[in-house]
């Protein structure tokens, strides 16, 4: 599992933008060709509505991360010349699923910006720059680590920390989302730097998640209609 250590990065940086515009273009594509002003005219709530094509995304992206999951184990069983073991196997599938979980809050999150912005431009940039604070300004924010070092696929044990990082590293550690995903990605893929357990992790994950999918589907129905300026 040494060989899909990378995939971690790729996941916190292409895969999160990716799904932050499939989110976006989700929402201003339905904005652009007033599908919405239609469709709130049959007996459909805002809620039903947009539940509908959160699932359609969802399930989207985990085809998308199934078929990436089956083309990483190919490549391993080549570099290694032989199959994975079945623990291996299933490892390396759970790591896409938490990623799959890890990349639904950015879906959420380009749809809400797709929704709420008055233009395209707003609607991606937005999102892009929460983004940006999530997956490099907090976690610096909480440590003296030197921002290289956030490119690396696992996060290293925290220092002793005092002073300012003492406080900002138990006030910015918990919304450090990437990080969290590092952390879990680690302890799935065995790597030997990891400590501790996935139960922090997976909590801090789930709870970006359903935050961001309330906040979707509880949208109402003027924020759907509201006007789009190009």
């Amino acid at each position: 599992l040494y060989y899909a250590r990378n995939t971690v990065i790729y996941i916190l940086l292409i895969g999160a933008l990716l799904a932050i515009v499939t989110g976006v273009q989700s929402a201003m594509r339905d904005r652009r060709a007033r599908t919405v002003d239609l469709v709130l005219t049959r007996r459909l709530s805002p809620a039903g509505y947009l539940s509908a094509k959160m699932t359609g995304i969802s399930l989207g992206l985990l085809a998308v991360l199934g078929s990436s999951a089956l083309i990483s184990a190919a490549c391993i069983s080549a570099v290694t010349g032989t199959i994975p073991a079945f623990d291996q196997l299933l490892r390396l599938l759970a790591l896409f699923g938490v990623a799959w979980l890890f990349l639904l809050f950015f879906v959420a999150l380009g749809m809400l910006s797709g929704i709420h912005a008055s233009s395209y431009t707003s609607a991606l940039l937005v999102p892009i720059v929460i983004w940006s604070v999530i997956i490099f300004v907090l976690p610096l924010l909480g440590t003296a680590a030197h921002p290289v070092s956030l490119l690396n696929p696992v996060t290293p044990p925290a220092a002793p920390q005092s002073g300012i990082f003492a406080l900002t590293g138990s006030l910015t550690g918990p919304l450090s989302l990437g990080e969290q995903f590092k952390h879990v990605a680690a302890i799935l893929l065995k790597d030997p730097q990891a400590t501790g357990t996935m139960a922090g992790g997976i909590t801090v994950i789930l709870a970006f998640l359903a935050a961001g999918i309330s906040a979707v589907v509880l949208t109402g129905r003027t924020s759907m209609r509201k006007e789009l300026h190009d």
